[in-house]
């Protein structure tokens, strides 16, 4: 590590990220790193082929030929372009009170920017020019790799084409289609019928000519979860058309699901149930995964004989740490009580 650090002159990069399998976030960040620090880490692996050791001499070698592939150049400023558009997005996911509605928009948004990608040539042609001024920096030229005439299982895609089209065609177009697919599945038709719950957020009802697509939205809704839902369309649409009213000439209208529930009264106690049912509607498993986390700093073996009650509670304080109360709250409030150890009021 030290002998990359001393290699890397002229760049904001300075060391290599762990390419984490379940972080999504470094995930991306660790392949746009790797692309800008390539010259830097051949050059690093140039200088470890000269080492007196053996060993370290055959896997410099191994490495530097793998990382020095055409084909390998192509594919990491084709993942790095894709990785620069989900990046966003991944931290987007993460954060904390995101609900299901806003996340459809944005992902609905980034499939549209793929398609466009995969329809249009030109984007290919500035990844491709990318690709080639990095294979002169370390010495390589972009050429195909030998293929055969004639193909037995498959159609020999790009064989008689430039070596633009043949990484166009066996290299950008599968990594585009693979994510849009991917993208499609995890927030597919089922996460698509739930955000129908989004037209009762305020910000965006529409109090026109798209009243009944929302309405005819919501009963797709009430279909899905029937089961989990004790409630009928004639019992919806009377609260439907009085929220909307409510709203209708307001300036002041809640942009998410939460701020919608705090202005839900009783009033209206089927549009809440929807609403609540949005609210806490997963859009990834970043809220789970941070509470496992803390339930893993907090079970410590020092505490493996606290009680279920104190542990929830260790834990509700950690995820809520905004909310917690001060140490002088807490000392005032033990002190307070009738059973207490020791005598904080003299």
């Amino acid at each position: 590590m030290s002998l990359l650090k001393s290699c890397i002159t002229g760049s904001i990069k300075k060391t290599l990220l762990k390419l984490c399998e379940t972080r999504f976030v470094e995930r991306h960040e660790s392949i746009m790193t790797f692309a800008s620090l390539l010259p830097f880490i051949v050059q690093a692996l140039d200088e470890m082929k000269t080492w007196t050791s053996c060993e370290t001499r055959k896997v410099a070698l191994r490495l530097e030929s793998s990382i020095t592939n055409a084909s390998f150049i192509v594919a990491l400023n084709v993942l790095e372009t894709v990785s620069g558009l989900l990046l966003p997005l991944t931290r987007i996911l993460q954060s904390v009170s995101y609900d299901i509605s806003q996340a459809m928009v944005q992902v609905s948004g980034l499939i549209d920017v793929l398609e466009n990608m995969r329809s249009e040539g030109s984007e290919f042609t500035v990844v491709f020019k990318k690709a080639s001024d990095l294979a002169k920096k370390v010495g390589v030229v972009i050429t195909k790799p030998r293929a055969a005439q004639r193909s037995v299982y498959r159609k020999n895609a790009g064989v008689g084409s430039s070596i633009e089209d043949y990484y166009r065609i066996n290299v950008f177009y599968p990594t585009v289609d693979a994510i849009i697919v991917d993208l499609k599945h995890r927030l597919g038709e089922r996460q698509q019928t739930a955000t129908g719950i989004s037209c009762l957020i305020p910000s965006l009802m529409d109090f026109g000519i798209k009243k009944q697509e929302q309405w005819k939205s919501l009963l797709a809704v009430i279909e899905t979860y029937h089961d989990c839902l004790d409630v009928t369309a004639a019992d919806l649409h009377g609260e439907f058309e009085l929220w909307r009213k409510q709203w209708q000439n307001s300036e002041e209208r809640p942009q998410s699901a939460l701020a919608s529930l705090d202005s839900c009264c009783e009033y209206y106690p089927n549009i809440k149930t929807f609403l609540q049912m949005l609210a806490t509607l997963p859009v990834t498993t970043a809220e789970a995964e941070r509470l496992f986390s803390r339930m893993e700093r907090t079970l410590t073996s020092i505490r493996a004989s606290m009680s279920e009650s104190r542990l929830q509670d260790l834990v509700l304080l950690q995820v809520n740490r905004r909310h917690a109360p001060s140490i002088d709250q807490v000392i005032d409030r033990f002190a307070a009580t009738t059973a207490r150890r020791l005598r904080f009021l003299l």
